[in-house]
């Protein structure tokens, strides 16, 4: 039986990051036979919410699967590998200001070697180091062409009960431009990024996972998954619109695992920060 290029196309993902069929299966919700009759060809023409799960696994989308080579950005171009929806930034050391000293006009780091090795004074040292350093995002390094950059929440609770995103943002993430302008049909600064955490949301979202939200959709007409932050943190939970005894406006945030309990809030303490359209499982 001839195989598909899906199959091959998900045989060669599956081997780079050496995933088995089971594991697969088991990341992204489906049944073992499903990954199974692809791969043996049985499935010639998959599709649908299963190959989109397992896409979303593999980090590509399920056109890619189904159409491997083309780079869907530009109809008709093959590409020799296909690049991955989400783009790690590349790494830029930062030089500590703990770790710098002003000594007779200059840092400890700027000193020229023509100057006197001077000795330093200890206790100004220690004064450095001890002083609270606020904290700040590492400065955004240009997207690669073909890619964007989105926001990323780093920090998710906080101590004063209100939400100031400058103070959670952390370095930016990097994702494919046709994913988010093409398939999400939305723009970059519209959205935000963040790893999920805990087991709250097991098995759709565990520890670890990208999620991506559309800050432009915060209404709460037809419940589903969104970011929220509750008073205390930044969650991703399922909320629904709800009403007290009272007719009180009222939040209903509740967990995929039911290990955890559903909770309801006062709308006027809830502040839904977007919806998700977009996860990724980490492998």
């Amino acid at each position: 039986m001839t195989r598909s290029p899906v199959a091959d196309e998900l045989e060669r993902r599956m081997a780079h990051l050496g995933l088995s069929q089971k594991a697969l299966a088991r990341k992204a919700g489906v049944g073992d036979t499903y990954v199974r009759d692809i791969l043996k060809g049985k499935s010639r023409n998959p599709g649908g919410e299963k190959l989109e799960c397992i896409a979303a696994v593999l980090g590509c989308t399920a056109r890619d699967l189904l159409f491997p080579g083309v780079d869907h950005a530009q109809p008709g171009l093959m590409l020799r590998e296909r690049r991955t929806p989400y783009l790690p930034p590349p790494f830029t050391p930062q030089e500590n200001p703990r770790d710098t000293v002003r000594v007779h006009g200059f840092s400890s780091r700027e000193k020229p070697d023509n100057t006197p090795q001077l000795a330093l004074d200890m206790a100004q040292i220690k004064r450095a180091r001890s002083t609270p350093q606020p904290r700040t995002a590492m400065p955004a390094v240009a997207a690669p062409p073909g890619y964007v950059m989105v926001p990323y929440l780093a920090q998710r609770s906080t101590t004063s009960g209100r939400y100031n995103e400058a103070q959670m943002l952390g370095s930016p993430k990097y994702f494919e431009e046709s994913l988010i302008t093409q398939r999400l049909n939305t723009r970059p600064e519209h959205l935000r990024a963040l790893s999920v955490e805990g087991q709250a949301m097991e098995p759709l979202l565990r520890d670890g996972d990208l999620v991506l939200m559309d800050t432009q959709r915060t209404a709460l007409a037809e419940p589903g998954l969104f970011v929220l932050f509750d008073g205390e943190s930044v969650v991703c939970r399922w909320a629904e619109r709800t009403f007290d005894a009272q007719t009180r406006p009222m939040v209903q945030i509740s967990c995929e695992n039911k290990r955890f309990s559903a909770y309801t809030l006062p709308a006027s303490r809830v502040q839904i920060l977007g919806r998700v359209v977009w996860y990724a499982h980490c492998v």
